[in-house]
């Protein structure tokens, strides 16, 4: 069933120092927890699609026809509604993946929510003048892991669950929608390709996934593979000066959210 993108029915949270760049936008009044909209006929087909070039083999591969793939798109896009996947990292923190619906400059973006009064930090952007990559492989991984052990916080405080237990579709579900925004030399393994082919598999793609397992671990249409490493001091950071998590790059972040960043993803796993 298609869920109806309505305004004014989230607010999922209060995107500090992000919702103020939009003028004219109630972005916190648009927001809503999008999670129920992965299981959309056409949705990872319409959210993947800025990273594999291939509208094709994303539709043949969840068995959907490219004009349910495109309805499914305008729904998700439209300016109405700002969908936004949202994932705990503990004490308060979050990582968000916001569909950014602004008229003037759609895109992706992909933020880290810090606890308390801290505006958000911008990972990456996937889709028109992107920038990233936001998250390395190790970083993602154990983010999906996480989400499996402990099941997506956001939703059950929404939902007022307990719910804890170990649940292998939610961990694909996380991994798939924050994705986009990884480039990893290391992605490359076969451990990688083998836990992404997972993924896709049980959120309904079927056949022969090779070439879009492809796409997704090292042939990301917006960032190419690149290393990852570590600073003094333990903070990870991307080799890729085109990354805000890059400390040379000219978009890089703050030292001291570089570091607030990797130890967040890293606690994460």
């Amino acid at each position: 069933m298609i869920t109806h993108l309505e305004p004014g029915k989230g607010g999922v949270m209060i995107l500090r120092g992000y919702s103020e760049e939009f003028v004219g936008v109630d972005v916190d009044a648009l927001t809503f927890d999008a999670w129920d909209l992965v299981t959309t006929p056409g949705f990872w087909p319409a959210h993947l699609g800025d990273v594999v070039d291939d509208e094709e083999l994303l539709a043949e591969a969840w068995g959907v026809d490219e004009d349910t793939v495109r309805a499914t798109y305008q729904r998700l896009s439209s300016s109405a509604a700002w969908p936004v996947f949202a994932v705990d990292l503990g004490g308060g923190a979050r990582l968000a993946a916001v569909w950014r619906n602004y008229d003037e400059d759609a895109a992706m973006d992909f933020l880290i929510v810090p606890a308390g009064e801290q505006d958000c930090i911008l990972l990456a952007t996937v889709g028109g003048n992107h920038v990233g990559p936001g998250i390395s492989w190790a970083e993602l991984a154990g983010l999906a892991e996480r989400a499996e052990r402990a099941g997506l916080a956001e939703r059950a405080e929404l939902a007022g669950l307990a719910d804890r237990q170990p649940d292998p579709l939610r961990r694909a579900h996380v991994l798939l929608v924050f994705l986009p925004m990884m480039a990893d030399e290391k992605a490359s393994s076969k451990k990688a390709a083998k836990q992404v082919r997972k993924a896709l598999k049980a959120t309904g793609a079927s056949g022969d996934l090779d070439e879009l397992v492809e796409w997704l671990v090292s042939e990301n249409a917006c960032f190419g593979p690149v290393p990852w490493g570590r600073a003094d001091g333990g903070t990870t950071i991307c080799e890729d000066v085109s990354s805000p998590r890059s400390p040379g790059g000219s978009a890089a972040l703050e030292p001291a959210s570089l570091r607030l960043v990797s130890d967040l993803l890293t606690l994460s796993g």
